[in-house]
């Protein structure tokens, strides 16, 4: 999950899970929810809600020393290895 906050907006991503709740109790934040999302879909799932999102898995191997790499940069920068290969491919 990623949250960013401005003076005026909440943008928040997320991983796709299952909420369980009652659907029918929870209408209108649902309607709210939906009203205000930029990509990806709310679902009615047998445990609850499904929040489908945009965001894809993504696998890769590499070698010892160039993950170590990714590792300390991504701690120079004061984030995860996740956190770090987003923001640098995305730079």
């Amino acid at each position: 999950m990623r949250l960013n906050i401005s003076s005026d907006t909440i943008e928040l991503e997320i991983k796709p899970f299952v909420l369980q709740v009652d659907p029918l109790q929870f209408q209108e934040e649902i309607k709210y929810l939906h009203s205000h999302m930029k990509s990806g879909k709310i679902l009615p799932h047998v445990e609850g809600i499904y929040f489908k999102s945009n965001v894809e898995p993504l696998t890769f191997h590499a070698d010892y020393e160039s993950k170590q790499k990714i590792l300390q940069m991504a701690a120079n920068m004061g984030m995860g290895q996740e956190a770090f290969l987003v923001t640098t491919q995305l730079s």
